[in-house]
């Protein structure tokens, strides 16, 4: 570090005072970049993992269509709870943990989230204030230094910071991705209610019932 801080003064002092203040300036530019940069790509990660293309996909009980969902699920079972009310009750409990698995994942997410960019944005804010030195400082060359060592620090702040947010969101978003329930458990449901039931539930991929259009020319039903 000591053989570092000569080295630096060593420069300043073979540069024009105008050189070594563009050089500085360009230090603090180079961390505020960093920063914003990181913080960019938080954001950005968030709204792309929130942001998917989806095959449209349903349960059809009958002449009743409704979504491939946790929500779907929960609306077929609404419109069966008086008139078959064992229906109901049996299938409530599957239903219910993926509701339960659903809030879980989005409590994931958002927390991942709102984690990762408090702990971007804490960097940002507890950094150093350093002091620029005039030209006509009588210590300029040693101030300088030691401005120049401000800004490396608040560099590697923010670039520390930001790693450990964005480290923070991918890990949250990961959790959330596993702990949602996926389209296995939605044909777990359906082949439950398909035992129970003589009228069977069919899961559809890749259809949407209310054009009857067939998404890249399939249509698959379980």
């Amino acid at each position: 570090m000591k053989a570092r801080s000569t080295q630096r003064l060593a420069l300043a002092r073979s540069l024009p005072k105008e050189s070594v203040m563009k050089t500085t300036s360009s230090k603090r530019y180079a961390s505020r970049l960093a920063a914003g940069l990181l913080v960019s790509s938080l954001l950005s990660s968030s709204a792309n993992a929130a942001v998917a293309v989806q095959i449209p996909s349903h349960v059809t009980v009958g002449t009743q269509s409704f979504d491939a969902t946790t929500a779907g699920l929960r609306a077929y079972l609404e419109s069966i709870q008086t008139t078959r009310p064992l229906l109901y009750s049996q299938l409530a409990p599957d239903v219910e943990r993926l509701e339960t698995r659903r809030t879980t994942a989005v409590l994931l997410a958002a927390g991942g989230a709102g984690i990762g960019l408090a702990t971007v944005i804490y960097g940002l804010a507890t950094r150093k204030t350093c002091s620029e030195p005039t030209l006509d400082d009588p210590l300029f060359e040693a101030k300088t230094n030691a401005w120049a060592n401000c800004n490396d620090g608040n560099m590697k702040r923010s670039m520390g910071y930001g790693l450990g947010g964005l480290g923070v969101l991918v890990t949250g978003l990961i959790a959330a991705a596993v702990v949602y329930p996926g389209r296995d458990d939605i044909l777990g449901v359906v082949n439950r209610h398909n035992a129970l039931d003589p009228q069977p539930m069919q899961l559809q991929l890749g259809f949407d019932p209310q054009s009857d259009f067939a998404y890249a020319g399939a249509r698959m039903a379980f």
